[in-house]
Formats: C-alpha cells, structure tokens, sequence
C-alpha cells in the first residue's frame, strides 16, 4: 500500500545478444535510412530465450530501441489473448492485429505515458487453436531526423509492465480449459487480469509474489462459488492480495462495538416492503478508499450527505479527507480513536465535523492520499495532529509533505473554521432491532454502519449470507441506502468504497433479519 513510486531505471541496452544480428549496434546504424528500404526481421522463441521465467528480456529490445530511435511493432500476438483488456497493451507505437485496433497516443514508445481506451473488434473465434509460440519484433529505420526525437531515458512503470505483459501473454496458450487450467494457463489469465486492472510490478519477485496470490485467491473464490449461499464471487482488483495483505491496508483492525447510548424515537408503525434512497436522488456517486483504511470516512460523509440532501439543500460530495487529515477524536472509556488511514469510527467522526464547525465539500478539499484519484500530488497520507498514540500506534515516521497538503500545512484547512458546505449538530447511535433500524432509514436517509467484512473482498452479485461471520469483529464502515427482498430472502442495500467495479456496481447486498457479520451493532447517524 505504499502511495509513492519510484522511477524505475532503464535497463543497459543489447544486455541478451540473442535479440540482434549485432551484439554492439551503434546508436544510429544509418544516418540516412532509405524510406523504401524494408525493416529487418528477427524471429525468436520465448520460451528458449527464457523470457517465461526472465521477464527483463524485453526490456533489452525496449531500450536498444530507444537508443536507435527506432519504433518497434510486435506480431504474432492472437487478438483474442487482448479482447478483455479495457486497457490496451502499450508494446509499441502501434498494435494493428485481426480483431483488435488501437494507438498510442505520445511519442512512439520511449517516453509514451497517456494511453488511448482498447476498441476491440468481436473474433469470429473466441477459442481459437493455439498459435505458435513465435514472436516477430519488427525494428523500424530511425527516426529521419533524430534530433527532432529524443529519447526518454525512463520508461513508466505501467508502461515497462505492460509491455512484458504482452510478450508472456503471447507464450500463453489461446485456448483455457473450462475445468482446471495448467500453471500455464493460470499465468495467461493472470496476465490478462493484470492488463484489465492496469496492473504494474516493480520486479520479477514482486510479480511472482503477486502470481502466488493470485493463484491462492483463484482457488478460494472457486470453493466461495461452490457454496451457492446465494452471493456469487470474482477475481477483482484485489486478487493478488493476500489475506493478511488485504485486512491490513483495506479493513480496519477487527473490533467489538462500542457501548453506546442508543435512542429510540417515535416511527412510523409499519415501513414498506422495499425502500431506496438511490431512488430519491439522495445517494453520491461511489468513490474508492484504494489501500488505505478510510471506509469509516467515507461511511460518515455518505450519511452527512444524504441527510443534508433530506434536509432541502443540493446533493453534493463532502469532503472525506477533512476527516482523514483533521479528525484525532479519542474516546477513552471504549479505547477507540480516529486514526486517519489505520482506522477510526463514524461516531467519532460526527464529533470532530460538530467540534470543527462543519464539512467542506469534496471539491474543495478532495480525497487526494490514493493516486490516481486525487490531483494534489504531494498530498501523502499524513496524520491528524493530536491523534493517540497509544490506540493508534506510533506513525511518527509516515511518508508525508505536512507542510503542502490541503490540511496540515502552515495554512491548513483543518486549522481554518471558514469555507464550510454542510453543518452538523449532532448525531445519535440507532436501537439494534432490525425492523427499527429500517423505520429509521425511512424516516431519516441513509445510515453509517459497520460490519465484518474479512470474507467480502471477492463479492460480486447477489445477498451476502456467510456460513460463519463473527458480529464483533467489525472491521468497515459503509453506508445503507435501502432494503429489500428476493426470493424469500429480506436484505439490505450497503454502498461500499471499493471502487464501482467491484460488487453490484459499487454495492452489495447483505442478509437481513439476523444481525448478518454484526451490521446492526453500530449503526449512527448524524443530526444536520
């Protein structure tokens, strides 16, 4: 879950001599290319050249390329290896294949960064037999004017990935088998996951880590389907996470709901069988946390907004980074804290929006610690001044431009008590009777809530009803927007921060009646 990157260096030119007819090219062979001239062939094997295990191979031709100022077209990749990328693979200035067209857009190759969407043209084939497993790399002549093209010595990380990317996709076989697939087969479609998520390695250990988790995370979604407990699974952005890895940057340390004073109110005697607040327009558009533990921010702000929006003002989106950058809120008596990217819970969270004097919105203080949301690049996870820690742990030491974010710098918003979008004047903990909980969604808007959510990450479709699910290790905050029924089954509509690829465009549904992963057991709501 580190935020920052590093640039990678560009691999020494011609290091693998079996890449050219030359094993010491000069930067530019001929000054004055003939136009008509054709470009030379080289034909090689990836398996015997090792490149399924040595993934730097490529980087060879890259970088030889770049220093001949030459552009480099890749053939022999089978269109139906890319028809699922929403990204295109960026191996060359052009990719010009049966069944697929795409560009570059940004100098060929050395220093291309801005990527156009793929436009794939539907295979007549969709398992078509395998192809050899020859790739031809085509050297084009240099540029007839090299000054007028300079190469750039650094290759994007994305870009330097998704260029092997292509060359282990072309070694993997064009066919999958409809049961179990081959360590080979499982790396192609590994592969192919990691051009749909724009995924990118640093090295060759790291993508083999990755590759280890992925393969982990294949089997338990497999045995997940198998139990048909009305939820069906996916391989999403989170597969080549571990577990341990997952409940570490994404969820929160598992805790047991706080004691609080819960109100009961005057409600409606009865609540209608099914109920959205999506359909009265009172529901932002969901946003993604990344790999940081801030669902207990976005859990509060989903509720301010909606409960502003109830209250006759326009829908907007508030700020979740004021409460990860300002709220240091501690409440001694349940060993509970605000923790910025490590945690914290809505109640809390309420308490520091009243103390503050308000929200901003989104727009004037975006969500800017996860690239590539956020617009402010020095905008590194940095925490509240005052936070504990003795409940949050020491993170002293945390990567952080105090003096340039938005909200701890000399001029800090966190500081400032002006520029508010929405009030807040209190807040209140709901009774944990679920027939309560759904009059209280009616009557007031969307609620925050908190639940186990360790066996979630992999949800796609359908109620979530797991077998075992123990409802005192809360460990993510969401947001309720609504209820319903199918088939018998009651369920709740829970809006998550994962992203809008992940689950039922953004959200999930969760059994309802039987406190499923303890959702009824810390359910707030602000007062505005």
């Amino acid at each position: 879950g580190d935020p920052g990157s590093k640039a990678r260096p560009r691999p020494s030119a011609n290091r693998n001599p079996n890449l050219s007819p030359n094993p010491n090219p000069t930067l530019n062979p001929n000054p004055n290319p003939d136009p008509d001239a054709k470009p030379e062939l080289w034909a090689f094997q990836p398996k015997r050249l090792g490149l399924t295990n040595q993934l730097l191979s490529l980087s060879d031709v890259i970088a030889w390329a770049c220093e001949l100022k030459a552009s480099v077209a890749v053939e022999g990749l089978h269109a139906s290896l890319f028809a699922d990328l929403p990204t295109l693979v960026p191996v060359a200035r052009f990719i010009d294949l049966p069944g697929l067209n795409a560009r570059l857009r940004g100098d060929p190759l050395c220093g291309a960064t801005q990527l156009l969407a793929l436009d794939p043209h539907p295979h007549p084939n969709p398992r078509p037999e395998p192809q050899p497993q020859i790739l031809t790399l085509t050297l084009t002549q240099p540029h007839p004017n090299p000054e007028r093209q300079t190469p750039n010595p650094h290759l994007t990380p994305l870009l330097y990935n998704m260029m092997k990317l292509a060359v282990l996709a072309a070694t993997a076989t064009a066919t999958a088998a409809a049961a179990a697939l081959d360590v080979d087969d499982v790396r192609g479609e590994f592969y192919a996951w990691m051009g749909s998520y724009g995924k990118a390695y640093g090295h060759a250990a790291e993508l083999e880590a990755r590759f280890a988790a992925y393969e982990s995370n294949r089997l338990l979604v497999a045995a997940l389907n198998a139990e048909d407990n009305g939820a069906t699974f996916e391989l999403n952005h989170f597969a080549d996470l571990t577990e341990a890895e997952f409940r570490r940057s994404v969820l929160m340390p598992p805790r047991e709901h706080p004691r609080l004073e819960r109100t009961r109110r005057p409600l409606p005697l009865g609540a209608p069988e099914a109920f959205d607040w999506r359909d009265a327009g009172a529901v932002t558009e969901v946003k993604d946390q990344a790999q940081f533990g801030t669902c207990w921010a976005f859990s509060t702000i989903g509720n301010v907004e909606g409960l502003w929006f109830n209250a006759g003002n326009d829908l907007v989106s508030l700020s979740v980074e004021q409460l990860v950058e300002c709220s240091a809120e501690v409440d001694l008596s349940a060993k509970h804290a605000d923790c910025s990217i490590f945690g914290g819970w809505p109640y809390l969270a309420m308490e520091d929006v009243i103390a503050a004097g308000g929200l901003r919105s989104d727009a004037d203080m975006p969500y800017c610690i996860a690239e590539p949301l956020g617009t402010d690049a020095n905008c590194l996870p940095c925490m509240p001044d005052g936070y504990s820690k003795e409940l949050c742990g020491d993170h002293s030491d945390l990567y952080c431009f105090k003096n340039s974010t938005l909200g701890q710098g000399r001029d800090g918003l966190c500081k400032s008590d002006e520029g508010f979008t929405a009030k807040v004047s209190d807040w209140r903990a709901i009774d944990e009777d679920e027939g309560v909980i759904a009059k209280e969604l009616v009557a007031t808007g969307p609620l925050s809530v908190c639940l186990n959510a360790a066996k979630l990450s992999f949800y796609k479709s359908g109620i979530y009803d797991p077998k075992s699910c123990n409802p005192k290790d809360l460990d993510h905050g969401v947001l309720m927007v609504g209820y319903g029924a199918e088939d018998s089954q009651d369920y709740w509509i829970l809006k998550n921060s994962w992203g809008k690829r992940w689950g039922e465009d953004g959200y999930f549904r969760l059994a309802r009646g039987d406190g499923t992963c303890g959702i009824n057991t810390a359910v707030t709501t602000a007062v505005v």
